[in-house]
């Protein structure tokens, strides 16, 4: 493709194995595809976002001009974006060493980098925690009266932390599950007590009931595989399972979530 590009005027090419779709176009060198593509979809792993991106390309929408203007962006944009889920992941000397370097006083040694390093990747992943707590906290209404706990390995056994009941022994209660809950008590806080939303962990999935009743089920979240899910109850408590890229598309199905507490409890705590 990269030589039959050269010989065409078509100014896009597309890579595609039926599932996965990598768009090319010229951006570094005129007449020349560039080596890596602008604009990457998934099939099975997209964000709302990019479907917006993906609609450029219908043939009622098509504009070459207006899609060469915001290719450049998309390109970068998505090349920081996996660059920082790395720098989190796992982050590089260099990284540390800039964070290290504003708030280490001393000179930076290799057993300095070494023992605040492992502190960098903590404070990475903390930082982030915390802007969730504060989106949820303000989602639910005044954070200085509602701000939710920071729950970490080392504070989840605290008393302010909600605490889910386990089915299993060898069930382990992730941090994105206790970050899903959060979310959902969050929602849920206009039309029922918090405390009477409870989290029951199992193997498969993790349940959120109404009274700690599992004939009272709210929602399950299927987190523990690549392809995330949000289980949905209707009126036949059927399960209807809801794709989702993020924690944060929760949000979006927030009335459905309301609808089915109340349905359960009329009268509003």
């Amino acid at each position: 493709m990269f030589r039959y590009y050269s010989v065409t005027e078509a100014r896009f090419g597309l890579l595609t194995n039926g599932v996965q779709f990598w768009f090319y176009t010229e951006l570094d060198q005129p007449n020349k595809m560039d080596a890596k593509p602008f604009f990457e979809f998934d099939i099975l792993n997209y964000r709302p976002a990019q479907i917006e991106e993906l609609t450029k390309f219908a043939n009622e929408n098509f504009d070459v001009t207006s899609i060469l203007e915001t290719a450049s962006d998309l390109k970068y944009t998505s090349q920081m974006m996996r660059e920082i889920a790395a720098e989190i992941d796992n982050p590089s000397d260099e990284f540390k060493r800039m964070i290290i370097g504003r708030v280490y006083e001393g000179k930076l040694t290799a057993g300095v980098l070494a023992k605040y390093g492992t502190l960098t990747q903590k404070a990475l992943k903390e930082t982030i925690r915390e802007l969730l707590n504060q989106r949820l906290s303000n989602a639910m209404g005044d954070p200085a009266k509602t701000a939710l706990p920071l729950v970490s390995a080392e504070s989840s056994g605290s008393s302010d932390a909600p605490t889910p009941v386990v089915l299993d022994a060898d069930i382990v209660t992730t941090q994105e599950e206790t970050d899903g809950y959060l979310i959902v008590r969050a929602i849920l806080r206009e039309v029922v007590r918090v405390d009477r939303i409870t989290m029951r962990d199992a193997k498969s999935y993790c349940a959120i009931l109404l009274d700690d009743n599992n004939r009272k089920p709210i929602c399950r979240l299927h987190l523990n595989r690549a392809t995330k899910y949000l289980g949905l109850f209707g009126s036949d408590k059927t399960e209807e399972r809801i794709k989702i890229d993020n924690l944060e598309d929760i949000f979006a199905y927030a009335d459905r979530l309301k609808a089915t507490a109340l349905s359960y409890d009329q009268s509003k705590a």
